[in-house]
C-alpha cells in the first residue's frame, strides 16, 4: 500500500476516542464522502478553522487547509500602507491655491472663451509660482495658500504598528523599531526573547508532526530512515557574545580537563577537529 497525502475537514466525535487519542479520524474529502482513516495512516496539522462564511467562497485551498497564518498580517500591513496613502493624499490637498481675480464675472461671461482664459490665467500664475516662486498679480488681484494642520496622525500610525505586531505576534521594537508605548528603548530584550518564543511554538507545535512527514517521505522515495531533524537557527550572535560563549566554554573544559574527566586530547579532537563547536561528546569505553 502507500499513504496519500490529501486535506479534508475532521469532524470528531466523542465516540472517535480512546482516552486522550482518537482511534480514528472523520476526513470529510472533497467530494462530499465521508471516510474513517486510522491515526497512522494519516498526518494531521492542527490549525485554525476557516469561519463558515467563507466555506463557499470558491477557495478550495483554504476550505480544506484552513485559514493562512499570514492572512492577518499581510490584512493589517495593508492597513497600514492604506492610511499612509490617505494622510499623503490629505496633506497634499489641503494646500488650496485661493486667487481672487478682478473681473473675473466678466471674464466668464464672455460667450466664446470666456472659461479658457480664466484657465490660462491660472495656469500662467501656477507656472510662476512654481518656477520662480512669485505671481503677477494687478491691483485688485489677491493670490494665497490656504493649510490646514492635522493633529494625531502619530497616534493613528503607533495604533496601526501595534495591530501588526499583535497580528504577527511580533515585538514592535523587531519589526518598526520601536516600543508599543512609544517610549525611547533598545529592542536588546526583544531581540532576544523572541528567537526563544519562536523556537518553543515550533517544538510545541510543528516538531511531532513534521518529523513524521519527514520520515515518511524518506522511507517511501529514498529508502532511508530519518528519526528527527533540527530547526534552523533564528539568532546570531553578535563578536562579542560568540567570544563570551567560547570564553565560558574554554572554563568548562579546563574544569572537565583538571578534574579527569576529559583529556586535553579528547576536546581538541571534539571541539577544533573539523571547525569550532559547542557540542562536545566522547566515544563511550564500555
Amino acid at each position: 500500500g502507500f499513504r496519500v497525502y490529501g486535506a479534508g475537514e475532521i469532524s470528531l466525535q466523542a465516540s472517535d476516542f480512546d482516552g486522550d487519542m482518537p482511534t480514528c479520524y472523520p476526513v470529510k474529502l472533497m467530494d462530499g464522502n465521508e471516510v474513517r482513516i486510522h491515526p497512522q495512516r494519516c498526518t494531521v496539522f492542527h490549525g485554525k478553522r476557516l469561519p463558515g462564511a467563507l466555506k463557499n467562497s470558491g477557495c478550495i485551498r483554504e476550505t480544506f487547509f484552513g485559514t493562512s497564518a499570514l492572512r492577518p498580517v499581510e490584512k493589517a500591513l495593508k492597513d497600514i500602507a492604506t492610511v499612509t496613502g490617505s494622510v499623503v493624499n490629505m496633506a497634499t490637498e489641503t494646500g488650496t491655491l485661493l486667487v481672487t481675480i478682478d473681473g473675473i464675472n466678466e471674464l466668464l461671461s464672455k460667450p466664446d472663451c470666456g472659461l479658457k482664459d480664466v484657465h490660462d490665467l491660472i495656469s500662467m500664475v501656477k507656472l510662476c509660482m512654481n518656477s520662480m516662486r512669485a505671481a503677477f498679480a494687478g491691483p485688485n488681484d489677491n493670490f494665497q495658500i490656504l493649510s490646514h494642520n492635522f493633529g494625531g496622525i502619530p497616534d493613528v500610525m503607533q495604533k496601526l504598528f501595534a495591530l501588526a505586531a499583535a497580528k504577527s505576534h511580533m515585538p514592535m521594537s523587531l519589526l518598526f523599531g520601536q516600543s508599543a508605548t512609544g517610549l525611547a528603548q533598545t529592542n536588546e530584550g526583544d531581540a532576544k526573547e523572541y528567537p526563544k518564543t519562536v523556537n518553543a511554538w515550533r517544538q510545541r507545535y510543528l516538531y511531532e508532526t513534521s518529523a513524521s512527514l519527514f520520515a515518511d517521505f524518506a522511507k517511501r522515495n529514498f529508502e532511508k530512515d530519518v528519526t528527527g531533524f533540527t530547526w534552523g537557527t533564528i539568532d546570531t550572535r553578535t563578536i562579542t557574545e560568540e567570544l563570551d560563549a567560547r570564553k565560558k566554554e574554554s572554563d568548562i573544559d579546563i574544569a572537565a580537563i583538571n578534574a579527569g574527566i576529559i583529556t586535553a586530547d579528547e576536546v581538541r579532537k571534539a571541539r577544533y577537529a573539523n571547525g569550532h563547536s559547542f557540542e562536545l561528546t566522547v566515544d563511550s569505553e564500555d
